[in-house]
């Protein structure tokens, strides 16, 4: 006589497809962590870089995209340092690097701070 097939009990299948489905929602975070380090940094940056180089009305612009875009990188490195997350020192650069950019790189006279 023929033993019938043998499949994985429900409680057993129940387990590995929620272990599965757990580790997915892990490497998910940890992506978006990578994500949350790596894309605000190199943005703000980016704007930085085209609020010193534009001129004209689209330095007029760019210069109110960089004041936007400082602002919510000090938040998302606020946010970053009274979490305690990996990416802190990441961040403070940045923030840094922005505020001592804006400063000290030589920007076109068409400055927001030359209109009358």
């Amino acid at each position: 006589m023929r033993q019938p097939v043998q499949h994985f009990s429900t409680p057993l299948r129940n387990a590995a497809s929620s272990s599965w489905k757990v580790s997915n929602v892990i490497d998910f975070l940890q992506l978006l962590q990578i994500f949350n380090a790596i894309v605000p940094p190199i943005v703000a940056l980016s704007i930085l870089f085209l609020s010193k180089v534009s001129q004209g009305e689209l330095a007029k612009w760019s210069e109110r995209q960089f004041y936007t875009a400082l602002a919510v990188m000090t938040v998302i490195t606020l946010r970053t340092v009274i979490r305690a997350d990996d990416a802190w020192l990441i961040h403070t650069a940045t923030l840094g690097f922005m505020v001592v950019g804006s400063l000290y790189v030589r920007a076109e006279p068409s400055s927001l701070a030359n209109l009358p």
